[in-house]
């Protein structure tokens, strides 16, 4: 059950960035805009698109861990917690669910700069 405050129409899309900063073998620290994509976690899905009066459900559901561009979306603010609005279009990939074990590890990994190539290796993927 969604228990998210605000229900996103159409096929918008509220996720939650995980903000990160990427440290190179050298020690420099990169900021986040410098990364291309970004991990964030879906928190609410509106209700998806129609075409000829039938109902195209939207391929993400609240939970998915996703990645999308780095520089995507309009922020919001719901309390004191910052959240990025995005259309379903935008996103590149799921990359799990939160309540999967590996899934977990990889974001984890990821939000040390461990790519998501480099954690399926890893998780034996």
């Amino acid at each position: 059950m969604n228990t998210f405050p605000i229900k996103p129409l159409g096929d918008r899309v509220i996720v939650k960035v995980f903000e990160t900063e990427e440290t190179t073998p050298s020690g420099l620290v990169l900021p986040k805009t410098s990364n291309k994509f970004r991990t964030a976690k879906v928190m609410a899905v509106g209700r998806g698109l129609f075409a000829d009066g039938a109902p195209i459900p939207l391929e993400v559901a609240v939970g998915d861990l996703v990645q999308l561009p780095a520089h995507t979306g309009d922020e919001i603010t719901v309390g004191a917690e910052k959240y990025t609005m995005v259309t379903e279009r935008v996103i590149v990939a799921v990359v799990g669910h939160e309540t999967d074990e590996c899934c977990m590890t990889k974001k984890a990994k990821t939000l040390k700069g461990v790519t998501l190539s480099e954690c399926s290796k890893s998780d034996g993927q």
